[in-house]
């Protein structure tokens, strides 16, 4: 037998104002906030070891640039604070901070100007690449797609065989859903006036009613205004769009905009 002992297992308290689920980087965050807010009866409960789940397996890359404007001002606020804990705490965190570089994809697939000599590269602005992406129509995980979205919901049903051989988790679920009527369809949406800004997040109406919401939105140099990508619900849902009439409450005030099932047309 081994003369090595155990590890002492602490003793947890017998009650705590509030009680944090499991210690990844969403609860070990929740915690640490609790606590610069003054909360001093928090508990944190992680069943192996601090980041040992699926955060441990994440690369660890912190980039800027998101779908909406939410998740972009996160994760600026997430370096800057990324950046301070090793002199707050007094632990080592390799925190690096680093930059990248972007093709300049967009502005040369709108004929944009030469690239200038040297690297060839331009200031492009940091929505660029998203504004392609909601130019095509190309959906992104955590705002139009996510474990709520089927493949139906998000029209992504092309990529979906379901003949394929041995089958697979889900399929009949989707055969039934497919046999359903739809209760949510992605669209583009067109705002009309130029000068009206969508960020995603934003309600939209059809003749009044609550009808759905943008889930993502920037400037698109091809429609000289703002576009975006939405989900429409209920009713709206069960039935095709090719420049449905459409409102979104920016800032309460409902603007004009057109919704598509696929824009633009010669896609």
């Amino acid at each position: 037998m081994s003369d090595i002992a155990a590890p002492a297992i602490p003793m947890l308290p017998a009650e705590a104002r509030i009680v944090v689920g499991g210690g990844g980087i969403a609860g070990c965050s929740t915690a640490y906030h609790l606590a610069r807010l003054g909360e001093e009866n928090a508990l944190l409960l992680e069943q192996g070891r601090l980041t040992c789940g699926t955060t441990w397996h994440a690369a660890g890359l912190v980039g800027q640039m998101r779908p909406n404007r939410n998740m972009t001002r996160m994760s600026k606020y997430g370096i800057e604070l990324y950046a301070t804990l090793e002199a707050e705490t007094g632990l080592a965190t390799s925190w690096k901070t680093c930059g990248s570089v972007k093709r300049r994809a967009y502005a040369r697939a709108h004929a944009g100007p030469a690239p200038a000599a040297g690297a060839g590269l331009h200031d492009a602005g940091c929505y660029a690449l998203d504004a392609l992406r909601l130019e095509s129509g190309r959906r992104a995980w955590g705002a139009e797609l996510g474990p709520d979205e089927t493949p139906i919901d998000a029209g992504t049903m092309f990529a979906v065989d379901l003949d394929k051989a041995g089958g697979f988790i889900g399929r009949e679920a989707l055969h039934r859903a497919a046999a359903a009527v739809p209760h949510k369809r992605l669209v583009t949406v067109v705002l009309e006036a130029a000068d009206a800004w969508a960020w995603g997040g934003e309600p939209l109406a059809i003749a009044g009613e609550a009808a759905g919401e943008l889930t993502s939105a920037g400037f698109s140099l091809r429609a000289g205004r703002s576009v975006g990508l939405g989900y429409l619900r209920g009713a709206a849902a069960a039935r095709r769009h090719e420049g449905s009439a459409v409102g979104i409450v920016l800032w309460g005030e409902t603007v004009a905009a057109t919704a598509w099932d696929r824009w633009p047309a010669d896609l």
